[in-house]
């Protein structure tokens, strides 16, 4: 964690050169995980107001490796840092006045 924390602005700095580029969408969770259905029926969300959107860079073990080509250094830091078996790591992005239910 503390070769996170002191990176902090190494990840600020790719985070927000994304502001502007495609790979941000809708955060869902499994169906079976909320009680709040997706509008277009595709799994659940996790708010119940404002938007919650992600830029994947893992996702159960899958690389997205567009975002990931986007984000070098912090790419490179989870990998270092933080190895596992499952992989889950992304940017969020909500809006203001959005809520984030417990799940």
């Amino acid at each position: 964690v503390a070769e996170i924390q002191a990176n902090f602005h190494v990840i600020k700095e790719e985070l927000l050169q994304l502001r502007h580029s495609k790979g941000f969408q809708p955060f869902r969770q499994p169906s079976w995980s909320t009680k709040i259905a997706a509008p277009d029926q595709v799994g659940s969300l996790s708010h119940d107001t404002g938007d919650w959107n992600v830029f994947y860079l893992f996702l159960h073990n899958e690389r997205f490796d567009e975002n990931c080509e986007k984000c070098p250094k912090t790419v490179e830091l989870i990998e270092r840092v933080v190895p596992r078996q499952y992989k889950h790591a992304f940017f969020s992005a909500l809006n203001p006045g959005t809520h984030v239910v417990q799940h």
